[in-house]
């Protein structure tokens, strides 16, 4: 384990996206300010950037799916502490392509520079899929994948992956807090070309604009601490 809490697997897959990130972020950054200067929008970038660190990570999920042992998610997290992807749990809130050489084993294969499929690797150490709560809605970033939801700890952004949508689409631009540029980008075209993002009106500089995106982080162990 390193100093936050990552297993081997898990340093490789963010650094292999934290060096794509900032390798791309130049081509980024010029789609963001074609996106201002044809909006004759004006704003500190860097400082919307900056920004992006206020916002939540949050985990939404059922808690009354049932595992096969007949136990609830709600009463297995509060048995065991910690929360368990699909490779682990073999339930989903989407499709259930948890398995080698399905769909998820394959998109995350892309996204984490096939990280997690090196032989010795465990699904415990998988990512565990959230989302990034820009807009600080009170029922998480993600409620069409849950009734309630987990709020993780600040420091968890720092070992987040990012993209803007869904993973189901197969992106290919996946950020990191400290590169956000290949998710502000595609946010700020799709509010230019249709007017929303985020699902939820918004001020964005001098323009008015909704919203609908959604990112979807990638995080370390997700043990929980009693209170």
């Amino acid at each position: 384990m390193t100093s936050l809490g990552l297993t081997e697997a898990n340093r490789r897959a963010l650094a292999h996206v934290r060096a794509h990130a900032h390798h791309e972020r130049p081509r980024h950054r010029a789609r963001i300010a074609r996106v201002l200067a044809s909006s004759d929008a004006h704003g500190d970038l860097d400082a919307l950037l900056a920004a992006v660190r206020a916002a939540a990570l949050t985990i939404n999920f059922h808690p009354d799916r049932l595992f096969a042992d007949r136990r609830s998610v709600a009463h297995a997290l509060y048995e065991e502490g910690v929360y368990r992807g699909q490779f682990e749990t073999s339930i989903s809130n989407g499709g259930l392509t948890a398995y080698p050489g399905g769909d998820r084993d394959r998109w995350e294969k892309a996204l984490f520079g096939a990280a997690y499929q090196a032989p010795g690797v465990h699904e415990r150490e998988r990512p565990k899929y959230g989302g990034l709560n820009l807009m600080g809605y009170r029922n998480g970033s993600c409620p069409r994948f849950g009734s309630c939801h987990l709020r993780l700890r600040p420091a968890a952004i720092e070992r987040a992956t990012l993209i803007f949508g869904d993973s189901v689409s197969e992106p290919t631009d996946v950020a990191v807090i400290d590169a956000f540029e290949p998710v502000m980008a595609p946010l700020l075209e799709r509010i230019a070309a249709t007017g929303s993002a985020l699902g939820s009106a918004v001020w964005m500089w001098a323009r008015s604009s909704r919203a609908s995106c959604e990112a979807r982080p990638s995080a370390g162990p997700g043990r929980l601490r009693r209170r």
